[in-house]
């Protein structure tokens, strides 16, 4: 025989058991909450991770940039030390070549002084020097302006020297001028003695005669140099 329930306690059951119901649906609902805003607490903290990330990586970078551009300073740097020892060693090379006689150094108007070997068969360290100090005295570098000063230094030592030959060649004609009016008087006088006075004289004159030969010489070989314009 079934049991007769009553609908107040029928009523208060069914309150019960959906209170129950919404009890669990609230906890579940606040737990899905929880683990939303738990995955968007994740979510923002790679985000903050990857931002992160993103500027360690910048920084990296940046200071990959800064090394790269040090490293092409520090090599420029070494290029110009590097270059400017090879300058260095060409003028300093060039001197001595010039100074002994291998290399003549010349400005020929308003062009750039330039470099030439001596003789009809220069060494090979020679043309290799006169090779490169042609190619370092382009664009007004070291070189260049060592070979114009060697150029304006060379052009001064001959304008002294051809001064100091006209002044010895001056000195050397006034000497021989002295020298021939003496021979004259000599003549002059051996001429009115008796002949043995006279072969006495002429044997000294001898001497006087081969003076005035060697001083003539001398002037000659002076003017030769000073017209040819050889040292």
């Amino acid at each position: 025989k079934p049991r007769h329930t009553r609908p107040h306690a029928w009523r208060k059951a069914e309150e019960a058991r959906l209170a129950l119901l919404a009890g669990a649906l609230e906890i579940r609902r606040k737990a899905l909450e929880a683990r939303e805003a738990a995955a968007k607490t994740r979510e923002a903290e790679i985000e903050g991770k990857s931002a992160d990330a993103d500027k360690v990586t910048a920084r990296a970078a940046q200071r990959e940039a800064a090394v790269a551009a040090q490293e092409a300073t520090v090599s420029k740097r070494e290029t110009a030390a590097l270059e400017k020892m090879r300058n260095a060693e060409t003028v300093i090379l060039l001197a001595d070549h010039t100074a002994r006689g291998e290399i003549e150094i010349a400005k020929t108007g308003d062009g750039p002084a330039q470099a030439t070997a001596v003789g009809a068969a220069p060494s090979a360290a020679t043309q290799r020097l006169v090779k490169a100090a042609q190619g370092g005295g382009v664009g007004g570098g070291v070189v260049a302006r060592a070979l114009d000063a060697f150029a304006r230094l060379r052009a001064r030592l001959q304008t002294q020297a051809r001064d100091a030959l006209a002044a010895r060649e001056a000195e050397l004609e006034r000497g021989l001028s002295e020298l021939r009016a003496a021979d004259d008087a000599v003549v002059e006088i051996a001429n009115a003695l008796p002949a043995a006075e006279r072969s006495r004289i002429a044997a000294l004159r001898s001497g006087l005669v081969a003076r005035l030969t060697q001083l003539k010489a001398t002037v000659r070989s002076l003017r030769r140099l000073n017209r040819n314009d050889k040292l």
